[in-house]
């Protein structure tokens, strides 16, 4: 979506990443776009597992989330020389780069797809994410066997190859989750009922987005008071771009400020009497726009 900057026209994945907007940062021209940077949730484990069937019905009732099945977007273009699908990290890449598009709307993702932390945390798309949380379905093997060999024939599930290799990426996931990094959760849904692995996996979804949204607002609440008033200057190099970033909406864009009426803005929006140092941090980190001789400013759209 955004990897094309709009400044220069140059199409870069490999933006930096301001934290005080988000800003995804042009490394060429330094234009900064805005962006909405959600946690992303990806639903992995072997085929049989249950993956396709609980994104099938978790779309229809977690209606504040995304919910996708990730080889919907495999194409052929994705195979290698040799025939097989390649291990290559385009397709690692091409997916992140849809869910964070879509992540653009509000509504963070839940992506079912076998992969594993080692194939997405490497990926260029990655930093455009909170984080990626990880949950693996597995199942008991003669169970997930079982599932394989009785799917209809043209699926071509049920050859011994085949299931030797999701037994064996089943066994892998319960003997490693604990040790990718990230970890990843494990849901053994051997003995539960479909209703029981769609409440838990969606319990999962929501106790991490809910307790993302509370440390976003925290970071800044930390330093407001009840009135939402900014009652000290922080320490923390993140923590001052949070701040900064929080007055910024205090000024309408569009509109011109006269040096006095910038100052009575800060002014009324903090109490620790140092309102030189956020007119110029707000100044010297692009936020508000100023002329040579300090008679007009406007804030600066991103």
């Amino acid at each position: 979506m955004f990897n094309t900057c709009s400044g220069c026209g140059v199409s870069n994945p490999a933006k930096e990443i301001d934290p005080a907007g988000p800003f995804a940062v042009c490394p060429g021209c330094g234009y900064k776009h805005r962006f909405l940077q959600l946690p992303l949730f990806i639903l992995t484990g072997p085929s049989g597992a249950g993956k396709s069937t609980v994104a099938l019905h978790l779309a229809g009732r977690m209606r504040d989330f995304v919910v996708i099945e990730r080889d919907l977007w495999w194409r052929d273009e994705f195979i290698g020389t040799d025939g097989a699908k390649s291990k290559e990290k385009s397709f690692h890449e091409f997916a992140l780069e849809v869910a964070k598009s879509i992540g653009q709307s509000g509504r963070p993702v839940i992506m079912a797809g076998a992969t594993i932390p080692a194939n997405t945390e490497p990926c260029v798309e990655r930093r455009y994410f909170t984080a990626i949380h990880y949950l693996a379905l597995v199942c008991d093997d003669d169970i997930l066997a079982g599932r394989l060999m009785a799917r209809p024939a043209w699926r071509n599930s049920s050859s011994q190859d085949f299931i030797d290799y999701h037994l064996e990426f089943n066994r892998w996931l319960k003997a490693n989750a604990k040790k990718t990094s990230p970890p990843m959760t494990l849901l053994d849904n051997s003995r539960l009922t479909l209703e029981e692995t769609l409440v838990s996996v969606e319990k999962w979804a929501r106790s991490i987005w809910r307790g993302g949204k509370k440390e976003a607002r925290e970071g800044v609440a930390r330093y407001l008071d009840k009135n939402g008033v900014v009652i000290d200057w922080p320490a923390r190099e993140p923590d001052k771009k949070l701040v900064v970033g929080y007055l910024t909406g205090k000024f309408a864009e569009g509109t011109n400020y006269t040096e006095k009426e910038v100052m009575g803005i800060i002014n009324a929006a903090h109490s620790f009497g140092d309102p030189c140092l956020l007119r110029r941090e707000l100044v010297d980190r692009g936020f508000l726009g100023r002329e040579a001789d300090g008679r007009r400013y406007w804030r600066i759209t991103k």
